[in-house]
């Protein structure tokens, strides 16, 4: 396995904190931990050498925006996660890639479209950035 692209989500409400409760975001941050965790603990020992874990974070996590806490914390788990096991697997590269809004079945339709990225564009840029990692750096963070 060369590259392990971590980007599942559990569907994503727009919920304030104080309307949700702890079991609420608790689960949230469970369901999404997961979606990530499992894949790495059963793939990340059959990559090949300088092969590439990427996760598919959020720019909400430096910029936040009202409602998605859970959200919030969920994505920055999983980066906490990220550079943790850069630290255990050296021979491997990570990339922590933070995009932006995107158009997707799971945008919030209270939001204009034209206030949200394209993801094909999102994509591209990802595969980008891809192409431009360093070899001999073990973790990179890319930020929209």
């Amino acid at each position: 396995i060369d590259v392990l692209i971590n980007n599942a989500s559990p569907v994503i409400p727009a919920a304030k904190f104080k309307d949700q409760t702890t079991a609420d975001i608790v689960s949230f941050v469970n369901r999404s931990l997961e979606l990530f965790l499992v894949p790495c603990a059963q793939l990340i020992l059959q990559m090949s050498r300088e092969g590439i874990v990427v996760q598919v974070s959020s720019v909400f996590v430096t910029r936040p925006e009202p409602g998605f806490s859970h959200y919030i914390a969920a994505k920055s788990a999983a980066e906490a996660v990220m550079r943790s096991l850069a630290e255990e697997h050296e021979n491997l590269r990570f990339l922590i890639f933070r995009a932006p809004r995107m158009l997707t079945d799971q945008t919030n339709t209270a939001v204009p479209p034209e206030n949200l990225a394209s993801p094909i564009e999102v994509a591209k840029t990802l595969l980008e950035r891809l192409g431009k990692f360093e070899p001999h750096v073990n973790l990179q963070l890319f930020s929209f």
